[in-house]
């Protein structure tokens, strides 16, 4: 069954600024005169340079809907705030649970489990502004980190026990669970 998706303004920013959803899903997303919509590309996005990609929808200056037909990434941006951070992306998973990501392309990242100390290795490659978030069994975000790619390790100020580890990268989220201490 189809979902209705809306996105929001909070300020200068998209909420959610990532969203997840399933081929056939509508997104609903605002915009204005004061924050016009583009579709950018994801090298655009990265950089925040908005310019509206040419395979995008263009400008948009009112509220407008998007039905998602294919699985992609859609990078978006308010054309006079993207620069300064006003920017989002829509994953579009194939159709099934949106945490199933085979038709994604996710970076091979790993970590060594059981975790010795406070060190977490963590394995694969990464790029600036990738994250990890630690949550531990009841869901709660115990910490966020930005990864140093030059240096993926880590110490984390855990006690023993089991936690869910989330990472964050520039082509989507890759989750572990499990990961023990």
């Amino acid at each position: 069954m189809a979902t209705i998706h809306n996105i929001g303004f909070n300020g200068n920013s998209y909420n959610p600024s990532l969203l997840e959803a399933v081929v056939g899903d509508t997104v609903n997303i605002p915009a204005s005169t004061m924050h016009p919509a583009i579709q950018t590309t994801k090298a655009d996005w990265n950089s925040g340079n908005n310019q509206a990609s040419v395979l995008g929808w263009g400008k948009k200056t009112a509220n407008f809907q998007i039905v998602l037909n294919n699985v992609d990434t859609i990078y978006y941006m308010c054309e006079n705030h993207g620069p300064s951070g006003m920017k989002a992306r829509i994953i579009v998973y194939a159709t099934g649970s949106i945490k199933e990501a085979a038709n994604l392309q996710f970076p091979k990242v790993g970590f060594t489990n059981p975790i010795e100390g406070n060190k977490l290795n963590l394995i694969g490659s990464f790029a600036i502004g990738d994250d990890i978030r630690i949550y531990n069994t009841q869901g709660q975000l115990l910490f966020t980190q930005t990864i140093d790619p030059e240096s993926p390790q880590m110490i984390l100020p855990l006690q023993l026990g089991t936690y869910y580890l989330r990472i964050r990268t520039q082509n989507g989220e890759f989750e572990a669970i499990g990961m023990v201490k």
